[in-house]
């Protein structure tokens, strides 16, 4: 675990190359935040490989906000395609809706109809698009629907930052010689 603004490492674990991340990641925030108790992460950014709803949420019950990508269901679907696969909702005319606001009072995430290419598209009188609008309570399922939500512009630019990361392992594991072991 490294620290994304000054790529200082925080905390590490080694493991064989057969035990999956997933299971790692309570004992490597619990070890991080025992090394520097003054440190209040505000959000944990992770790949795919520690999505899980135990990890999500156990960081946000240690106020931690959790940027993980979902893993894609082996049959493509999330919760009966209700949601795409990166866990946006979808409307009724089958399309992933598009992100309109967060409230800022309840952590709610507005979602609309897409405004184009809508199957329902001109078939209601009156309308343009089917005009469905979904509030979802990141809550009810933290997993799927993330605090921060996954569509928008500060949720993308909190994940462009598991590079800086990825690139500080590499550097860390070049170093200590660690990429020999596997």
């Amino acid at each position: 675990m490294s620290c994304a603004d000054t790529g200082m490492p925080l905390a590490f674990i080694i493991t064989p190359a057969n035990v999956n991340d997933t299971i790692m990641l309570e004992q490597l925030v619990d070890k991080a935040l025992a090394m520097y108790p003054w440190m209040k992460p505000e959000r944990l950014v992770a790949d795919i490989g520690y999505d899980s709803v135990h990890n999500h949420q156990l960081l946000l019950n240690k106020g931690i906000l959790p940027i993980i990508h979902i893993r894609k269901p082996s049959n493509g679907a999330l919760h009966m395609d209700t949601y795409t696969t990166i866990g946006e909702p979808v409307c009724m005319g089958g399309k992933e809706m598009e992100y309109l606001r967060t409230d800022k009072e309840t952590g709610k995430h507005l979602y609309r109809c897409p405004v184009s290419a809508c199957a329902r598209k001109g078939k209601i009188k009156g309308w343009s698009t089917c005009m469905d609008e979904v509030w979802e309570d990141p809550k009810e399922n933290p997993r799927v629907i993330s605090a921060v939500a996954r569509a928008s512009d500060e949720w993308k630019a909190l994940y462009r930052m598991r590079p800086i990361i990825e690139r500080s392992f590499r550097s860390l594991k070049h170093s200590r010689l660690l990429d020999r072991y596997y």
